[in-house]
């Protein structure tokens, strides 16, 4: 049987991803929603009806009815300290929470949401911004050893570098920021997507000949970038899992639009 996720009353949800849990949310103004479940775990982004959008997170209690256990989810939106929106991209079994948090004149931070004691609370910290990108700031993807992908940007995002973020104390409270290589060596609004636990990051990048392709960087040499190999003439990488599998997809050449593709990293 499907679950019933309660909702904070808004309007609407981001829209299904491919990691997106299928689920029914039991309120008729809710349309669609994104979310992962990561050892009962679920977070979500809910969304305002001016668009904006809050962060949240689902937690699961069992309880008990005549025909057996059941479980049922409580609601948390995360803090956002001075911000008002925010969103969450990210989780790994730690119950870590990464994304970020922003406000109407287009500023965004990084953010972390750690876990307090007892997993039903959560701790906002501002992951260190870029001293020449200080006003976009996005984290994406987190692994289990708490290292985190994402952006820097220039407010009108059209600068910035892919990102990874590294935990500086064994709390994992403390953050350091590394800006990332591209392949032509130039801050034009390249992206970090996906991070494994070996230290495979993969995004996109763009090239000298201006195609934006997808291309893998490595916790082991923050110096290291090379392209993935993906067909077509643009790509982009969402996603590399513990094989070393990076999927994501590609345009041109035998793609007339866009086409899912898959390489093995060795």
């Amino acid at each position: 049987m499907e679950p019933t996720l309660p909702s904070l009353g808004l309007t609407k949800f981001l829209p299904p991803a491919a990691e997106s849990v299928t689920t029914s949310l039991g309120d008729a103004s809710i349309t669609s929603y994104r979310g992962t479940v990561r050892h009962f775990l679920t977070y979500l982004g809910a969304q305002h009806p001016s668009g904006a959008t809050l962060p949240v997170v689902w937690t699961p209690a069992i309880v008990w009815k005549p025909d057996g256990p059941a479980i049922t989810w409580k609601i948390h939106k995360l803090d956002t300290k001075e911000f008002p929106y925010g969103f969450v991209t990210g989780a790994n079994d730690f119950g870590q929470l990464a994304g970020a948090a922003f406000n109407d004149a287009g500023h965004y931070v990084a953010a972390l949401w750690n876990p307090l004691k007892g997993g039903k609370s959560w701790e906002m910290i501002q992951l260190p911004d870029s001293e020449a990108w200080p006003d976009v700031a996005i984290a994406g993807d987190i692994n289990e050893k708490g290292e985190i992908v994402g952006d820097v940007l220039s407010l009108d995002w059209a600068n910035g570098y892919s990102s990874l973020w590294q935990p500086a104390d064994p709390l994992r409270r403390t953050y350091k920021l590394t800006l990332l290589p591209n392949l032509w060596g130039l801050p034009q609004g390249d992206t970090a997507e996906g991070i494994n636990d070996l230290g495979d990051i993969v995004g996109g990048s763009w090239n000298a000949d201006y195609n934006f392709v997808a291309v893998r960087w490595s916790t082991k040499d923050p110096t290291f970038v090379e392209p993935l190999g993906f067909p077509g003439d643009s790509s982009l990488a969402f996603k590399v899992n513990d094989q070393r599998i990076a999927t994501g997809l590609y345009s041109g050449g035998t793609c007339a639009h866009r086409c899912v593709a898959a390489v093995q990293i060795r």
